[in-house]
């Protein structure tokens, strides 16, 4: 026999406060980008398209569902000390479905008119759409009456569905930590533009060719002093050099600038890299598979009897 016993309070203003923060930061993203590469009609509107508006779908998911994912509740929940929990018998960290399930009717329990406030304080477990949907609740972690407490009389099966959910989280912040240095350079390059840039019309621009090779080479000079970009850094990510049979200094620095190469590709079409890190074994993608490198969680120094050092051997 499986039994829940759930208690929470609508947590209204945390909840709203939290939301408010989380939606700020989203806009202020949306907002830069739109500044940097929005292009105007004739009517006057600015509008991005492509890689640009991809960006912007793609920093939702990053701020919403993976946060959400890596470290249980998004930043503007865990400021308020609030954390969404499942109620679903045998587990209390969300699924990636989970998450999604909450985050894509945001625009509807944030609406004007409502609709999240009002279930929030009418529901029995004070959940709005989005929590129903997705079998979740919000509990204030202050609070040592809001809990889910679960038992179960049935066999909890051991390693519960570990794998997939280890290689979701590792997907969502290789992602994340891509798109946080792309972020970081478009933000540097707008602050420069004034100084580097040609002026046409009153603005300022740059030629593609030499913007790319310096987001290039930004990348780069990361890779080969620190092992790790500063959005690698952030995610707690690092390069390892998988074993080749020419171990000299120079081999190792000609693969890691070789694994940046192939970047253009995945610039031009972020799908290639999507699927690369999503379908091989290693989670490689095509730079880091031709290259044999891989990128792995950072963890702190090991002894000499590990399998790699500090440059993967």
């Amino acid at each position: 026999m499986n039994k829940n016993i759930i208690s929470t309070k609508s947590n209204l203003k945390k909840r709203f406060f939290a939301g408010l923060f989380d939606y700020s930061i989203i806009f202020i993203v949306t907002y830069l980008i739109f500044d940097i590469w929005g292009v105007a009609n004739s009517e006057g509107n600015t509008h991005v398209t492509g890689f640009p508006a991809f960006c912007i779908f793609l920093f939702w998911c990053i701020w919403t569902v993976g946060l959400e994912q890596i470290f249980g509740a998004t930043l503007g929940n865990s400021i308020f000390n609030l954390k969404p929990i499942s109620t679903r018998k045998n587990q209390s960290k969300l699924t990636l479905g989970q998450s999604i399930k909450r985050h894509l009717l945001d625009s509807i329990d944030l609406s004007p008119i409502g609709i999240g406030v009002l279930l929030i304080k009418n529901t029995e477990n004070n959940q709005r759409l989005g929590d129903i949907w997705a079998e979740t609740i919000v509990i204030d972690e202050t609070d040592q009456n809001q809990s889910v407490k679960k038992f179960d009389d049935s066999p909890v099966t051991e390693n519960y569905n570990i794998q997939k959910k280890n290689i979701g989280n590792y997907i969502v912040r290789r992602v994340a930590s891509a798109l946080f240095d792309f972020i970081l350079f478009a933000i540097i390059l707008k602050i420069l533009l004034p100084y580097i840039g040609n002026k046409i019309d009153g603005e300022y621009y740059t030629d593609t060719f030499p913007t790319i090779i310096a987001f290039f080479l930004y990348l780069l000079i990361q890779d080969l002093f620190f092992k790790k970009t500063l959005g690698k850094f952030i995610f707690k990510l690092e390069l390892k050099l998988l074993e080749d049979e020419n171990k000299t200094k120079s081999n190792k620095y000609f693969r890691i600038i070789a694994r940046r190469v192939f970047d253009v590709f995945e610039i031009i079409c972020p799908f290639i890299y999507l699927i690369s890190i999503s379908i091989t074994d290693k989670n490689q993608k095509l730079g880091d598979k031709i290259t044999k490198i891989i990128v792995t969680e950072s963890k702190i120094k090991t002894t000499a009897n590990t399998r790699y050092n500090q440059f993967g051997y």
